[in-house]
């Protein structure tokens, strides 16, 4: 029986209420196949797809508590990509759907509104429409259950909401966050965002890790905050001068056994505050272990329970949503407004069946930015090829410049593309 309607879950909630054109809450996944693109087969592995995964043919609809989810029952659309990446969503022009299709020549991308989905839960949808694609063009291969077909998808609880099944209200909250040093610089106009795609040669990345005693994300993670410190913070002439605070979306479901392909992320965040001449082994030494404090359940179980408390205040859930979304926009301005320097969001290596790697150049995934976040990163890796995206709303190219550096210096094989 198909379900007409679905709750957003903890996470979703609050991004229809405090989207604005400066932080649209999407993301973007891509992949580079080795010929261009056919459009006809696409849209049909898109509909193929979508009969399997439900809780993403929908659209958003306002209720009087809060915003939920209605079946979709319009056709999906295709659209020609832009250069202008994870922009407010104009549900309209693609039928009210949460997400957007594009193709460029070889290139196929996916934008999601956050609402409907995290990066993991996208990424299983991405999957699905290549794999129907492939499928449609006579490729023929094993699935090895790295795809959620009609079989498997029955295993997956895609429409549960992991972070109220989880909850447990007698865990003491997470501290909230304190301000954060914020990038400054000339910025693009009409909200277009800059976009740096390192393709790196992946086992080049592990050599240069291993020489600081670090995993791959921990490396880029390092660079990241050494490049804000040396071209920013330490250019700084002002005294008073805040940490740098990474910000590192981090997929849950492992800590709790869980298979929904809703949202299931936390931030973890690692601050440093610079005294003195910083090298990048002391960053790499401090990030390692604050990674080992964050990454913990007891600490992940504290996240969540802070995660909820908007959710579970009593005034909020009486509260009709034409009030709640100015109390909600308030909220998140005071808790999320200038707590974070800048994120890292990394999706690891994609499981996909071996044969795909004759079809598939590479993998992209992009993280918006935002006015008080104006930087950020996102990487994923395929076939050796692991692909770092430097996102940016500031002009200026010192950061992007220093890490591209820092990395050749460290003997990583690199080439860099961009979307200006």
């Amino acid at each position: 029986m198909k379900q007409n309607w679905y709750r957003l879950d903890n996470a979703g909630k609050i991004f229809p209420m405090v989207k604005s054109k400066f932080d649209t809450s999407s993301f973007r996944l891509a992949c580079v196949f080795k010929e261009d693109v056919d459009l006809d087969l696409l849209l049909k592995a898109l509909n193929t797809a979508l009969t399997i995964f439900p809780s993403f043919k929908v659209k958003i609809k306002q209720g009087f508590f809060w915003y939920y989810l209605e079946h979709n029952d319009l056709p999906p659309v295709l659209f020609k990509e832009s250069p202008y990446l994870c922009q407010a969503k104009r549900t309209k022009e693609q039928n009210d759907y949460l997400f957007k299709l594009c193709y460029y020549g070889r290139r196929i991308s996916m934008e999601f509104y956050h609402a409907v989905s995290d990066g993991t839960g996208g990424l299983e949808l991405f999957k699905a429409v290549i794999y129907h694609y492939l499928l449609l063009k006579g490729v023929v291969f094993k699935n090895h259950d790295c795809i959620l077909t009609e079989e498997v998808e029955e295993l997956y609880d895609e429409t549960q909401d992991a972070f109220v099944f989880n909850y447990n209200k007698n865990i003491k909250k997470y501290p909230a966050d304190t301000k954060a040093y914020i990038i400054k610089g000339f910025t693009y106009k009409s909200y277009f965002m800059g976009a740096i795609y390192l393709v790196c040669d992946e086992s080049t990345v592990k050599i240069a890790a291993q020489k600081y005693g670090a995993t791959i994300g921990q490396y880029i993670a390092a660079l990241i905050v050494y490049g804000v410190y040396e071209e920013f913070w330490k250019k700084d002439a002002r005294l008073d001068k805040r940490p740098i605070r990474l910000f590192l979306p981090v997929n849950i479901r492992r800590f709790f056994n869980s298979q929904t392909l809703r949202n299931f992320a936390l931030f973890i965040r690692t601050t440093q505050d610079f005294s003195g001449d910083v090298t990048f082994v002391d960053v790499i030494k401090h990030l390692k272990q604050q990674f080992e404090q964050e990454l913990t359940r007891e600490k992940i179980e504290a996240r969540l329970a802070q995660n909820m408390n908007f959710e579970k205040n009593p005034f909020i859930r009486l509260c009709p949503l034409f009030l709640k979304k100015p109390v909600a926009k308030a909220v998140y301005k005071l808790v999320s407004s200038n707590v974070s320097t800048i994120s890292l969001s990394n999706l690891g290596r994609i499981e996909v069946p071996d044969e795909f790697k004759d079809y598939i150049d590479r993998f992209e995934f992009v993280i918006p930015v935002s006015a008080t976040c104006p930087a950020n990163g996102a990487c994923i890796s395929f076939n050796n090829k692991l692909v770092l995206t430097l996102t940016n709303r500031i002009i200026e190219r010192k950061l992007q410049t220093f890490i591209v550096r820092h990395m050749i210096r460290d003997g990583v094989d690199l080439v860099v593309e961009n979307n200006d």
